[in-house]
């Protein structure tokens, strides 16, 4: 039954207008996230088991949500079962980035002030007693990877998809809510994107830190900004420009 239900379900119920946004971590994915739904009505419905493991796709949350509009924002690489799995439901994802420096900033004022622990980041003992400067040597050297590879890994999956950044999302949101609109197949609610936002903006639950654009490079060390950069040349393929990496 099960082998019947993943070979059929797709072809009965192929929808366009899934939401599935694969997100750096802390890049204002919880606010598109709630934005999303204030616009377009999306039950979030996750696809992965729990957020704080590695958020892959798990094929029987796809079959449980396709009977309703649903939304799952993910931290989710496109690995190539990931990429199958939204092949075959004709799914479009939507990929959130964001400034690397500014991310990783982020992600250590995350830890110290929301979780330690998180999907993409598991701090090394110690951590907690770390100076600022330490803490942001272990992001680069322990997380900083896994944002490369998502990054690198989106580039270059088989797939409809439209990447968006933290930065462009600030500075023109309904431009950028208009954008997923017309990836995901619903134009019809262009005239709801500024109200979406301004709800989504005005919620508790947003998760943002301070949000200010290019604070992050000035905590970077010189060695710090080159050790990031000389991993970046074991994707010699990807354009990492769009993270602030040239």
């Amino acid at each position: 039954m099960g082998r019947w239900s993943r070979w059929l379900v797709p072809r009965l119920f192929a929808r366009r207008d899934y939401i599935f946004v694969a997100a750096l971590p802390k890049s204002g994915s919880t606010l598109l996230n709630n934005a999303l739904i204030r616009l377009t009505g999306h039950f979030p419905h996750p696809l992965c088991d729990h957020h704080l493991h590695e958020q892959n796709i798990m094929h029987s949350r796809l079959i449980d949500s396709w009977g309703f509009r649903s939304i799952a924002t993910q931290h989710t690489l496109a690995t190539p079962l990931n990429v199958d799995y939204l092949g075959q439901f004709g799914i479009r994802p939507v990929v959130l980035v964001r400034d690397i420096f500014d991310a990783a900033v982020s992600l250590r004022d995350h830890t110290q002030r929301e979780a330690l622990a998180t999907a993409t980041f598991l701090p090394p003992p110690g951590y907690p007693a770390m100076n600022d400067a330490e803490k942001l040597d272990a992001i680069v050297d322990l997380a900083l990877p896994w944002h490369l590879s998502f990054v690198a890994s989106w580039q270059a999956a088989p797939l409809d998809v439209l990447t968006i950044s933290y930065e462009e999302m600030m500075r023109d949101p309904q431009a950028v809510l208009v954008k997923v609109l017309n990836h995901i197949g619903l134009p019809d609610l262009q005239a709801e994107t500024a109200a979406a936002w301004q709800g989504a903006a005005s919620d508790d639950d947003t998760r943002r830190n301070v949000g200010r654009i290019g604070r992050g490079r000035a905590e970077f060390s010189a060695e710090q900004t080159e050790r990031l950069r000389g991993l970046t040349a074991r994707y010699p393929e990807t354009d990492f420009s769009i993270i602030g990496l040239d």
